[in-house]
């Protein structure tokens, strides 16, 4: 798994927290602060998103900086409700300079609701770059369950040239309304590390919040907060904010 997409705040916002038939325009920002003599990082976006009941898509535009190295993303994302009961979810993006961020990457999702308030989501996705390319497995199983939602997600990455990884993720969401909430979750197991000129599978313990946050009519405030630990290699705190107008 490419740990980045967790933790973009610009990332898919579930459905219970977005207007229907609404266009939302969104911009923020985010830094990164590395242990072990590191270069931080940062990140920038700006996107609109345009939601319905029976499907949505966003695009994104965003640009990192990690390792001294800065690199320009193109990111859309979307998703269709084929019936009461079964959702596709999908996600691309570009990066020309390809330094730091895949050249390619897709993701295709497919979620069911099997039962009242239980939602199974299987998915794979690929990435390609100069580096090294990966795919990536994954199977969420979510609860909903009056104004919480709890979510574990099994990952399973295969790069090319370097093993498998194996990570785990396990959510726990407040809904304070159909716009509000927060999330916190927890990452153990092993990922696909990034370097500059290799990609490598280490070990990883994450913890982080996240969320949205009404503060005037059609204003959101989106924010997230994670400390990490890769391996030996170094130790990252994040905090990212970002603003989102529903027109």
């Amino acid at each position: 798994m490419m740990k980045s997409s967790l933790f973009i705040l610009a990332a898919l916002t579930p459905a219970c927290c977005v207007a229907a038939d609404s266009y939302q325009l969104e911009t923020g920002a985010g830094y990164e602060q590395l242990s072990n003599s590191f270069a931080d990082g940062s990140f920038y976006y700006a996107g609109l998103r345009h939601a319905t009941t029976d499907y949505g898509w966003g695009a994104r535009w965003q640009r990192s900086k990690r390792f001294d190295l800065k690199d320009q993303e193109w990111l859309t994302d979307g998703y269709y409700k084929i019936s009461d009961n079964l959702t596709w979810l999908g996600q691309a993006g570009y990066s020309p300079q390809n330094r730091v961020r895949p050249e390619l990457s897709i993701g295709n999702q497919l979620a069911w609701q099997w039962t009242k308030g239980w939602v199974v989501t299987p998915g794979v996705s690929v990435a390609n770059d100069d580096q090294q390319d990966s795919r990536s497995y994954s199977l969420m199983n979510e609860h909903y369950r009056g104004s919480w939602r709890y979510a574990y997600t099994w990952y399973h990455s295969r790069p090319e040239d370097t093993g498998s990884a194996n990570t785990h993720l396990i959510q726990a969401s407040y809904y304070f309304n159909d716009t509000d909430s927060l999330t916190a979750l927890l990452v153990k197991g092993k990922e696909l590390e990034r370097l500059p000129n290799r990609v490598l599978v280490m070990d990883v313990t994450r913890i982080g919040l996240f969320g949205q946050f009404s503060f005037a009519t059609d204003w959101s405030l989106l924010y997230n907060l994670s400390w990490s630990e890769q391996d030996v290699l170094y130790e990252k705190t994040e905090v990212g904010l970002g603003v989102r107008y529903t027109l």
